[in-house]
């Protein structure tokens, strides 16, 4: 029992220590910012572990995870949105009404 319980606080101790960074008093939520990190920390610790282990490229692995965030282009009463190429780059236009 003494041993699971030193490994329970072990492993606290460096959870709190991977979690925690010292913000600013000024800041209105601190605990959003302290999750925001630690999900950038746990994503770019996993895309270097993969890239170590020769499964891929680092550049590919977060190209893959940020294809997750593309938002389509929707329109609606207040903007129209359009998407083009301007010197072979794609760009998106968002035009107010």
């Amino acid at each position: 029992m003494g041993r699971k319980t030193i490994l329970l606080l072990i492993m606290g101790v460096l959870g709190a220590y991977y979690v925690y960074i010292p913000v600013p008093d000024n800041i209105e939520e601190p605990w959003k910012l302290m999750l925001v990190n630690t999900y950038m920390k746990t994503l770019t610790d996993l895309v270097l572990f993969i890239e170590l282990l020769g499964i891929n490229h680092a550049m590919n692995i977060v190209m893959f995870f940020m294809s997750f965030q593309e938002v389509p282009p929707t329109s609606d009463e207040n903007v129209t949105v359009m998407e083009t190429t301007f010197n072979n780059v794609p760009v998106r236009i968002y035009v107010p009404k």
